[in-house]
């Protein structure tokens, strides 16, 4: 169809008119119902216009005029329609008229020019009959020339009717029919793009999570690598070996193996062993002179040991090394070439100043700070004397013993082994200590040189000092800032961020056990304290010590623990007169048992509490209260445990092996641990209540002492296991005397000793420290023992 018309005026119309005949009636599939030409969209830019016009007036089969009185004036339209005249007949000639008037005189048979003003002349005399043609009046007003206009609506059927072949009505269905159909295709193809988006975001999804399975996979494979090549190590390499756990740590710190071995690195060397030299180990054969020449054999430590000496084997040389940092300070000249297989004697002076080496004919003194010569003479029959595997430190408290095995063992005054210090790969032949005591130093048969802090703990810092007597029942404050100390006739406040004793407060009375009358709380905010001495409960601030007030408390368990709530608050639990077990809370007095059974309290006064009241099958129900006293839930226990503990809300409870969600019932089995052990344990929570605390007995080499498993409480997961003989094996009935979590990743424990210590409970920490001793992989090591993995500095 063609489109003829004034663009002076008629171009909106023909421009609707155009899009209208494009969408009546169209299929879903077709880009438009008819095709139709209009100048300004159907003709490119060609200088041979009026070619280009009559080609579209040619291949088009009808012709469509926008009469207008304007379009009647028109040269264009007036040649259009001369054109289209002389080469078609009138029955494919269509009018709309939008302006002007047009009459038709029946009896002329030709349009009525005296009226007729909106047609060109070109039209006289050509139609035999009246053509079609319609009016759009008032589409220079405004009216809206769109399909959804019923008039304009109505105009577009009746001039496509013809061309269609379809009565306008009919045609009007048809195009409400296929626009439907176009709409439900449409809403098909939507929805199945909708599908196809999803199908395809979930491939998305899955090909992501298959690839984080993968790098999962990887990198747990890696851990599991590095950890088992850490412990495989840990006697012959011992530097690498703690650095390999390190990677493990890095790669995954959630990994139970990473955390795991980081631990048990630390504990291989938690006293400040530093491995100075490390040599291959002799081959089978080479026990010759020419194989170990150079090799350290003699050791000797400074007084103070500050500095450590290695004479070497046959060459008699000697290098001097700084114990604090491990850096070795240089040589001492030229060896004097005439020492015998195990190195020369070493000895240093009284002042530590001077270090002399003796060999077979010498004795020569050096000066430590400048490492200069200041003498050499001839050497006694007896001066030189071979290595001794035996060192005591001058007061005689400290005695270490290197042992055909490798092992440095720290022993009692009876000789008896009592804890292994640490490890070389082979036979100690040579083993020196401090005067104090503090520091030692061995070597073994291949040259291994290692230093060592024997009272010190890369796990602990100690907070007091040892102290004789029995072992003082330990209560924090729910902060972990304050620690209340409580001994025979006296109570200690302390400070554990400054690791410093605040005040001391006398009290007549002594720590007897779970249910007995308190002697000390903290209030649920720690901002408060109370200790009871002389039948009274005084209650003061935590900062300045001032007295805030005061209660009665007569001998009576129960009014002893009424005047603690009363004070501080909290959950205080006790054994009445009356043989039953009472738990005083703040808001009342309930009697939990009227027999105590093997009834057992988690917490120290002034915090939340928890109570097992066990019954004749022996399980029994536990019962947990929040601080204030609120009820948080109940729980039935098929078997009584050794021991108990509850979270600072009340809403954790720890058992021997698992932990109750004393809100959901939800239990989470404690996995991967060694249990409990002959005599019971000791649980406590740490690290915000993350964090259990288990003390078990015995030591894992029967030594002594107990062992110290750490649990994730969230998981289950063992994170570590400190088997440390120091620690004080703890009665299971006496709450918070043997180990109590402080802060967000400690713990404080009592040692054999009496000393008061704070170890360190959580993994990074334990990285931090391993860190400072041997730092990160060399590029050598990185390359051969990572096998590719990429990883950042471990340190």
């Amino acid at each position: 169809m063609f489109i003829s018309y004034s663009h002076l005026a008629d171009r909106p119309v023909a421009v609707a008119l155009q899009q209208g005949l494009h969408r009546l009636a169209k299929r879903w599939f077709q880009v438009r119902a008819l095709r139709v030409f209009r100048d300004d969209t159907s003709l490119a830019a060609n200088p041979h216009l009026w070619t280009a016009i009559t080609q579209g007036l040619s291949g088009s089969r009808f012709f469509l005029l926008v009469a207008s009185r304007e379009s009647a004036a028109s040269e264009w339209v007036a040649k259009e329609v001369l054109f289209r005249r002389e080469r078609s007949d009138p029955s494919s000639f269509l009018i709309v008229v939008t302006d002007g008037d047009v009459a038709w005189d029946g009896v002329s048979r030709d349009f009525d020019w005296a009226v007729t003003t909106a047609l060109p002349r070109q039209l006289s005399g050509w139609f035999v009959d009246e053509p079609l043609w319609v009016r759009l009046d008032g589409a220079r007003r405004g009216v809206q020339l769109s399909l959804r206009n019923a008039v304009f609506r109505a105009v577009v059927c009746k001039v496509a009717s013809p061309v269609h072949g379809v009565p306008p009505d009919e045609l009007d269905s048809v195009d409400i029919v296929r626009h439907r159909r176009a709409n439900r295709v449409r809403a098909a193809a939507v929805v199945a793009l909708v599908v196809l988006l999803v199908v395809s975001a979930l491939l998305g999804v899955f090909a992501v999570r298959q690839r984080d399975e993968a790098v999962r996979q990887a990198t747990a494979a890696s851990v599991r690598a590095f950890a088992a090549e850490a412990d495989a190590l840990a006697d012959r390499d011992p530097v690498l070996s703690a650095r390999l756990a390190l990677a493990a740590y890095r790669l995954d710190p959630a990994a139970e193996q990473a955390r795991q071995g980081v631990l048990r690195a630390l504990d291989r060397n938690r006293h400040h062993v530093r491995h100075l030299v490390q040599e291959p180990a002799l081959t089978a054969g080479g026990a010759g002179r020419k194989v170990d020449t150079g090799l350290p054999g003699t050791v000797a430590l400074s007084p103070d040991g500050a500095v450590l000496a290695v004479g070497a084997r046959w060459t008699g040389g000697v290098r001097l090394w700084e114990v604090a940092s491990g850096r070795e300070l240089g040589a001492l000249g030229e060896a004097p070439g005439n020492s015998d297989r195990l190195g020369p004697a070493l000895r240093f002076g009284d002042d530590g100043a001077t270090v002399s080496v003796s060999t077979a004919d010498t004795v020569e003194v050096w000066d430590v700070a400048t490492r200069t010569r200041l003498s050499s003479s001839p050497a006694p029959p007896s001066e030189q004397a071979p290595g001794s595997t035996t060192a005591t430190s001058r007061d005689g408290r400290s005695i270490v013993r290197g042992d055909d095995d490798g092992r440095i063992s720290l022993l009692d005054a009876g000789s008896t082994p009592v804890e292994v210090l640490a490890e070389l790969p082979d036979v100690v032949v040579g083993v020196v200590v401090s005067d104090d005591g503090a520091v030692a130093a061995a070597v073994d048969v291949h040259g291994n040189v290692l230093t060592l802090r024997t009272r010190a703990d890369l796990r602990s810092d100690v907070l007091a000092g040892p102290v004789a007597g029995d072992a003082p029942q330990l209560l924090p404050s729910p902060d972990g800032r304050r620690l209340l100390v409580v001994r025979t006739g006296v109570v200690e406040l302390w400070r554990v961020d400054e690791r410093g004793q605040v005040g001391t407060f006398p009290t007549t009375e002594a720590f007897a056990g779970t249910f007995s009358p308190p002697v000390a709380a903290f209030s649920p905010d720690g901002r408060r304290f109370a200790i009871r001495s002389g039948g009274e409960v005084v209650v003061r601030d935590s900062e300045s010590f001032h007295v805030l007030g005061s209660e009665p408390a007569s001998g009576d368990p129960v009014d002893v623990a009424k005047a603690f709530t009363g004070q501080v608050g909290g959950v205080v639990t006790v054994v009445d007169a009356a043989g039953a077990l009472t738990a005083v809370l703040p808001d009342g007095t309930r009697r939990v048992s009227e027999d105590i059974g093997a009834g057992l309290i988690g917490t120290p006064p002034g915090g939340a509490g928890a109570v097992l009241v066990a019954d004749q099958s022996g399980g029994g129900r536990l019962t947990s209260w929040t601080s204030s006293g609120a009820p948080v839930g109940e729980s039935r226990v098929e078997a009584a445990p050794t021991g108990i503990a509850v979270s600072d809300d009340g809403r954790f409870v720890a058992l021997d092996d698992e932990v109750v969600d004393m809100t959901t019932g939800q239990r989470t089995p404690l996995r991967g641990g060694a249990g409990s052990g002959v005599a019971g344990s000791v649980l406590s929570f740490a690290a915000r209540g993350d964090v259990v605390l288990q003390q078990v007995l015995p030591s894992r080499d029967y030594s002594g002492g107990t062992r110290l498993l750490v649990w994730d409480r969230r998981g289950g997961a063992l994170i570590g296991e400190f088997d440390d003989h120091s620690l004080v094996p703890v009665n299971p009935f006496e709450v918070a005397s043997g180990v109590v979590g402080v802060g967000p990743g400690s713990a404080v424990a009592v040692r054999q000793d009496g000393a008061i210590v704070l170890l360190g409970v959580e993994p990074d920490g334990w990285a931090r420290s391993l860190c400072g001793l041997v730092g990160d992989f060399d590029p050598d090591e990185r390359r051969d023992r990572l096998g590719g993995v990429e990883l950042g500095p471990v340190c």
